[in-house]
């Protein structure tokens, strides 16, 4: 019988609609590929430097999306997208392109460089799916910002880390 995944999305949320979602992207089996946490400062590698290019690079192909603060991790990556009102934009830039097609693009846009980087086409980089937030007013994206920036200094407690995952 076939295993059934339980949709992170909101029921019924529209997520084309301009505002700011938090995303959390994770490797694929935890594997550290974008670098290390040393004495609570990420060092990205290779690897994570080309993970940050592709993400500041999204606004470049979607005319709606703006690139907001982010943290590149070990193995896994915060970030906030603003996704701007389509009203001043022509019919063609306003199409569509809500936050699951801007995620998608950006977790293939990136496995391929790293991918590329690391010489091992084909192997998936990211796990299925991914998490978002949509971020209500001020506070809350107030307080997703202290969380992405201490997300370093709090690696050896983080429930990613592969040091904390019990065998």
């Amino acid at each position: 019988m076939p295993k059934f995944r339980k949709s992170l999305r909101l029921p019924n949320y529209d997520y084309t609609r301009p505002g700011f979602y938090f995303v959390t992207v994770c490797v694929q089996d935890r594997a550290c590929l974008f670098g290390e946490c040393t004495d609570g400062v990420m060092q990205a590698n290779s690897a994570g430097h080309m993970i940050e290019r592709t993400w500041l690079e999204l606004q470049k192909h979607y005319a709606r999306a703006e690139t907001d603060r982010f943290v590149v991790m070990p193995n896994h990556f915060h970030g906030i997208l603003v996704l701007k009102d389509a009203v001043s934009m022509n019919s063609v830039e306003a199409l569509g392109h809500g936050l699951p097609e801007i995620v998608r693009a950006f977790k293939s846009f990136s496995a391929r460089m790293v991918n590329s980087l690391n010489r091992t086409p084909g192997l998936r980089v990211w796990q299925r799916g991914y998490y978002e937030h949509v971020i209500r007013g001020e506070q809350d994206y107030l307080r997703i910002v202290e969380y992405m920036e201490n997300n370093p200094a709090k690696w050896s407690e983080d429930s990613l880390n592969p040091s904390n995952v019990m065998a």
